[in-house]
Order: structure tokens, then C-alpha cells, then sequence
């Protein structure tokens, strides 16, 4: 049964680009493998891409929109220094200081996150993706504690070899199962090929 209401955002996990062969039309992947980020918020993704209309015969005649992938924000209890390591290129130095350099090189990932539903749970995946550096914040406690949250604005494009963005699959789909439970353990590469 579909679902009729989504809710809840968790198991935000992410995979590292490390190249991307133009030749070959083959990314790799980081060997530290697809990585958690507990402590998931709040995401919000608007679809990115213009909407071209052709006027002919005194109507809209042709219209098409383009799908440049999404952009919107990631909100998290806490961004992890190992992401912000490896995503924005911040390096430690010799004395356990966290440096943010203004010529490091960010590196692309995988996003993998779940939404519920009243019926079945959606896994989802954007398949490439860069963020910008998250705003520092802090507020003094008063009466009781509120905890503050990370937000990201998160960049999702098309991948460069296939042009693909998202994909998804729900855990009532029992057919294939194997996918859904393996979401977070292997990068599932899409696949038209005829059954």
C-alpha cells in the first residue's frame, strides 16, 4: 500500500567522490566506504533548472523545464570535523587544530537519507553533490538548554556520465528487498538493462 503522509528524516549517510574518468565514464569511490552522520533534522531540496516557454499559434506551443539536480539546506544536530575534513577540505594540523583554508579543495559525494511514511519508509539517494560551508553559531544558555543545529546548503547535480540525480525505493517493495537493505553498504548503480 502507498503511502498517504511522509514524516521523519534519518540514517543521513555519505559516500566520497574521489575521481571521475572522463575516458572511461567511471566514478570511484571512497575506500573508507558509505559513511553515517547521525543526528539528521530537517532537509529541504528545491528542484534547480528554468522553464523555457515557445509561443506559436498565439499559445504556449512548446514548453520544457531543465532538471539541473536540487539545492536547499541540511540541517543536522552537529556536523562531524571528518566531514567537514573530507567535504570542504579543512585539514588538522600538528597540534590538533582545525584549519579552514580559503583555497581548500572541497570534494563531491553521495547523499543517502530516509524518509517515513504512514506505510513504508523511503530510501533516497543524490547521486552527486557539493556543499558550502555551514554558518558558525552559538547561543547562551538561559532557563533550559535548547540545542543549536548545523545547517549545510547542499548543491545536487547531475552526475557528468549518465545525467542521473536522485533515486529512491520504498521498504514495501518486496521484490527488491536486497536493494532496500543494502542502501548503506554498497553504492547501487542504476540499471535499464531488460530482465
Amino acid at each position: 500500500m502507498a503511502n498517504k503522509v511522509k514524516f521523519g528524516l534519518s540514517n543521513v549517510h555519505v559516500l566520497f567522490i574521489e575521481s571521475y574518468d572522463a575516458k572511461t565514464k567511471k566514478y570511484t569511490y571512497d575506500t573508507e566506504g558509505i559513511q553515517a552522520i547521525p543526528g539528521a533534522v530537517n532537509i529541504s531540496l528545491d528542484p534547480q533548472g528554468d522553464t523555457t516557454d515557445f509561443y506559436a499559434d498565439n499559445i504556449a506551443y512548446f514548453s520544457q523545464a531543465a532538471n539541473t539536480g536540487y539545492q536547499g539546506d541540511l540541517e543536522m544536530a552537529l556536523i562531524p570535523d571528518w566531514f567537514r575534513q573530507k567535504a570542504l577540505g579543512e585539514k588538522v594540523d600538528k597540534n590538533g587544530v582545525q584549519v579552514e583554508a580559503s583555497d581548500a579543495v572541497q570534494k563531491e559525494f553521495v547523499l543517502f537519507f530516509e524518509i517515513n511514511g504512514d506505510t513504508a519508509k523511503t530510501r533516497y539517494v543524490l547521486y552527486r553533490n557539493s556543499v558550502a560551508r555551514p554558518s558558525i553559531k552559538g547561543q547562551t544558555t538561559e532557563n533550559s538548554i535548547s540545542p543549536a543545529t548545523d545547517s549545510m546548503t547542499i548543491t545536487a547535480m547531475p552526475r557528468e556520465n549518465d545525467h542521473y540525480t536522485k533515486g529512491s525505493i520504498a521498504s514495501d517493495d518486496t521484490q527488491h528487498k536486497a536493494i532496500y537493505d543494502a542502501w548503506y553498504e554498497t553504492m547501487h548503480e542504476p540499471d535499464f538493462t531488460s530482465t
